[in-house]
């Protein structure tokens, strides 16, 4: 495990593990190359750092380590001992074919972790010069499991709602509202201008503001484009730019027709539950537990935790949708096993146990015949309760 130090608070000093670490492992027995993207910030270089330190590091941040690679990408791999970390691999493409040529010929794995923030970059490098080479990895902010990992004590919802997951804000302990500034001014100046034609910068933090509004809401591209002044199409590929440099989750209806999941109205949450509470104007828990925003915010804090504890082990989660009919009948989230394989969940903000919260679960679970023990309610509860045949299940149990 990556061991990071790290404070909750002033009197507090905890050790946080990071999952994927293992993974990482894993895969370097079985590929040449290990890609790590994720959002920025997300703790990749330290990760590697810190845990791979029999590893040479090279970061292409640096201007003369670029200037190398760019001057003479034959010479700079050969010139560097393997196995080696390339940090922000993505800011010199023609890297990318030099290294596939150098692990076919060495015919060995556990040779290279290529780094990087630019997801979107990142794996268009990957796509045309790697593929079938590659083992393909993300580091998530902290997971609730992970935070849990430090300490015995119960870790309040909402102060890690409000505050996120982002590990300098626990190394460092870093006011987030200090923190998540510099990261949206970080995130706009470098990641936007490099990765997105966007001409008025301005406009594009109003969108992102624009968007939180919006969490947990079917994506309404004209309102959008009408409110920030710009164009549908801009919307879209701006919608594209959040969801590739890990700031929002996308997630399809459900349909059995994938075709048809592609056509119709997604929804989005915010990966980072902090980042979330930030663009809402949200400073402190009573803030929070009072806003009309709370329940969406629960939402993307149980959905991002299953994305994050997905990625962890590796997985691909491609298939987790929400449902929604012609009726308006709305289940949050369908996780899609296999074809004939679902299970339903229903998000609740609320400790109360409702047994109207089981009537859209129940009604569309006939219509998509999913079996009774895979309906569930994830709320803050007592778990492992059944009410009108529908699982009430606490939302520490899903998450950890």
């Amino acid at each position: 495990m990556d061991l990071q130090k790290n404070k909750f608070n002033d009197n507090i000093v905890v050790m946080i593990s990071r999952e994927l670490v293992e993974q990482v492992k894993t895969e370097l027995v079985w590929y040449p190359i290990v890609s790590l993207t994720g959002p920025r910030q997300s703790g990749k270089s330290t990760l590697l750092r810190t845990f791979f330190s029999e590893f040479d590091y090279v970061t292409l941040e640096d201007v003369d380590a670029l200037r190398e690679v760019t001057d003479d990408p034959r010479g700079f791999l050969n010139r560097r001992k393997t196995p080696l970390i390339i940090d922000e691999a993505q800011k010199a493409p023609e890297l990318f074919s030099y290294i596939q040529t150098k692990t076919d010929n060495d015919n060995t794995v556990g040779e290279y972790i290529l780094s990087g923030s630019q997801n979107f970059l990142m794996m268009k490098r990957i796509t045309q010069s790697l593929a079938g080479r590659v083992g393909i990895l993300r580091l998530m902010p902290l997971s609730y499991r992970e935070l849990s990992m430090t300490t015995d004590e119960i870790i309040d919802l909402n102060i890690t709602m409000l505050r996120g997951g982002y590990p300098r804000l626990y190394d460092r302990n870093i006011n987030p509202e200090v923190f998540f500034h510099d990261y949206l001014e970080t995130y706009v100046e470098r990641d936007v201008r490099d990765l997105s034609n966007v001409h008025d910068l301005n406009k594009f933090r109003s969108f992102i503001q624009l968007c939180a509004l919006r969490n947990g809401q079917l994506i309404n591209y004209a309102s959008l484009a009408s409110d920030v002044g710009v164009s549908e199409m801009t919307i879209r590929g701006w919608l594209s730019l959040l969801e590739t440099s890990y700031i929002i989750r996308v997630l399809p209806p459900y349909y059995r027709q994938l075709s048809r999941r592609l056509i119709k109205s997604p929804k989005f949450y915010f990966i980072d539950t902090g980042f979330l509470c930030y663009l809402l104007d949200i400073k402190t828990v009573d803030e929070l537990k009072s806003s009309k925003y709370y329940g969406s915010i629960f939402e993307a804090f149980v959905i991002s935790e299953i994305v994050k504890n997905s990625y962890n082990q590796g997985k691909s989660i491609r298939n987790i949708c929400f449902y929604r009919d012609s009726e308006s009948k709305e289940i949050d989230l369908v996780i899609e096993n296999r074809p004939d394989d679902l299970e339903l969940y229903e998000i609740k903000a609320s400790e109360t146990r409702k047994s109207d919260f089981a009537d859209a679960v129940n009604s569309i679970g006939e219509l998509l015949s999913v079996s009774e023990n895979q309906r569930n309610i994830i709320y803050q509860g007592e778990d492992g309760v059944r009410v009108s045949g529908v699982n009430f299940i606490n939302w520490r149990k899903v998450v950890k």
